[in-house]
């Protein structure tokens, strides 16, 4: 009889821990799902932005070499407004830094307009360096930043850069 207890005791074990292996199936794929809504939710909440600061992408995407016996170097830069907000001026003080890590030039470029939930490609010209001697570039600050005729206050911090090129963009 003690035998046959045993053999009781342990199918009732064996169904126990099916049964708990079971129930913990659904919890986990609930707990999954809860937090990948919630993540999601961030995620979408983050991309949709308040009037008060920017959260655009600068890149660097191409520097083109000089044609035959010219001084310019087009530059290509893509920005990208995921926000809700058009942006009438969004203008940047660059700074050139050679290969060596000497300043090379400094200048500004306005890429406005930035208009809502829009990727654009702004091209400018890079006078008087050979394309190699680039270094990297560096967002020294943002001049001006506009949005409905108001200034909107801390751009340079709501802008992240990358480059496609061996040129480094930094803020």
């Amino acid at each position: 009889m003690a035998t046959r207890n045993s053999k009781n005791d342990n199918n009732q074990t064996q169904r126990k821990s099916q049964r708990d292996q079971n129930s913990e199936v659904p919890f986990s794929i609930a707990s999954i799902s809860s937090i990948t809504n919630i993540l999601g939710h961030h995620r979408r909440r983050r991309t949709s932005s308040s009037s008060t600061g920017i959260d655009a992408q600068l890149d660097i995407h191409r520097i083109e070499q000089a044609r035959a016996g010219g001084q310019r170097l087009p530059a290509y830069l893509v920005i990208n407004n995921p926000t809700d907000t058009v942006y009438q001026s969004f203008k940047i003080d660059l700074v050139l830094f050679q290969t060596d890590g000497v300043i090379g030039r400094r200048f500004s470029i306005d890429l406005a307009p930035l208009r809502a939930q829009k990727k654009s490609v702004k091209l400018f010209d890079i006078d008087g360096i050979a394309c190699d001697k680039i270094g990297s570039l560096l967002i020294n600050d943002v001049m001006e930043c506009k949005a409905d005729g108001n200034a909107v206050d801390n751009c340079l911090q709501h802008l992240t850069t990358s480059t496609l090129t061996n040129v480094k963009l930094s803020k």
